[in-house]
């Protein structure tokens, strides 16, 4: 089981990608330590995640590709941030939205991390804990991540010398309704699963809707996160490997927190840490965990009011019973629809 945990992953990526991916964290961090405007810096992060549609294809796939990932997650977290007025209606939000993008992933075939941030930027946004409310002024902060990323994605693709267009697929070439068609047809489950995640994501959406004074928006995050697996077994690991590695990420965040380092000096971390993410998580995904745990409560300290105590023990809260949540309903749907299948 350690083995499987630990076990590096052969994967066709280039250092470029996660050097990219620290990039356009860079800039929203200058424009907020420019401005002495740290909630810049730390929407403008979450914008600069549109960065992750990047693909090693073409031009014009990742100029295309970024824009959209961009605006999705910039619309999810408006209404994300519009759903705290009647905060009753998230659950729903949540499981509407996931039910949709996975059917848009897989008609589309668009790669990971496909719909997951879309998700992760609308729990983001029904944070009660977020400091503006503001929502012209947080969408700026976030297109400034978003414009980032499309620069950085225009310079990368340059110097992974990556041809202008690419010629596209049969799949690509269908009408939308072909696309569904073919999809059914080989994915006949494709409704099923559908319905299943985002189910599952509904009750992690009513927990974080009664945890919603204690960070309950990460209980969302990483039952999501561990659903990205999609099959039982890459869930179970998935699992197992971000409760082990979050456990040390978030040591390693509070020894960073401790030494009480200097603005400009989290800051470099903070790209540090986004880079090995982006590094480590198509290769390991509970060394990932790793790095990902203390960036989260880096961005968190960068403006919230809460003591790092009560960041550190939301953000534990949040993974455990957002991977356990994820972890035994699938299993029991996985079980259910098995013995369903059985003849006596």
């Amino acid at each position: 089981m350690l083995y499987e945990l630990f076990k590096q992953n052969k994967v066709q990526d280039s250092v470029l990608r996660p050097i990219g991916a620290g990039l356009s964290v860079l800039y929203p961090l200058g424009v907020g330590l420019l401005f002495h405007n740290l909630h810049i810096a730390q929407f403008g992060i979450l914008g600069a995640f549109s960065f992750l549609a990047f693909q090693r294809i073409s031009i014009a796939y990742n100029l295309k590709a970024i824009s959209i990932h961009g605006i999705c997650i910039l619309l999810s977290f408006i209404l994300g941030m519009l759903s705290v007025k009647a905060f009753w209606i998230f659950p729903f939000l949540i499981a509407i939205t996931s039910f949709f993008g996975f059917m848009v992933v897989k008609i589309y075939r668009i790669p990971k991390p496909a719909h997951f941030f879309v998700l992760m930027l609308l729990a983001t946004g029904g944070n009660t804990h977020l400091i503006s409310t503001n929502i012209f002024y947080v969408a700026s902060c976030l297109i400034i991540g978003i414009l980032s990323s499309i620069f950085n994605g225009l310079l990368i693709s340059l110097l992974e010398n990556l041809p202008l267009r690419h010629e596209k697929s049969s799949h690509q070439r269908l009408y939308w309704r072909d696309k569904l068609y073919v999809t059914i047809d080989e994915r006949p489950k494709i409704l099923l699963d559908a319905l299943h995640f985002s189910f599952i994501l509904f009750v992690a959406g009513y927990v974080a809707y009664l945890l919603k004074e204690n960070f309950g928006h990460w209980v969302l995050i990483s039952c999501a996160a561990v659903l990205a697996g999609e099959e039982i077994e890459v869930i179970k690991r998935r699992y197992l490997g971000r409760i082990v590695g979050s456990m040390i990420g978030l040591f390693l965040g509070v020894v960073l927190i401790s030494l009480k380092l200097p603005t400009i000096a989290l800051m470099f971390i903070i790209i540090l840490l986004n880079i090995l993410i982006e590094y480590f998580m198509p290769r390991n995904y509970t060394i990932a965990n790793f790095f990902t745990n203390p960036l989260v409560l880096l961005l968190s300290l960068l403006t919230s009011n809460q003591s790092a105590s009560e960041l550190v023990l939301g953000r534990f809260t949040g993974v455990i019973l957002g991977s356990v949540i994820a972890f035994l309903l699938i299993s029991m749907m996985h079980k259910a629809l098995r013995l369903s299948k059985m003849e006596y």
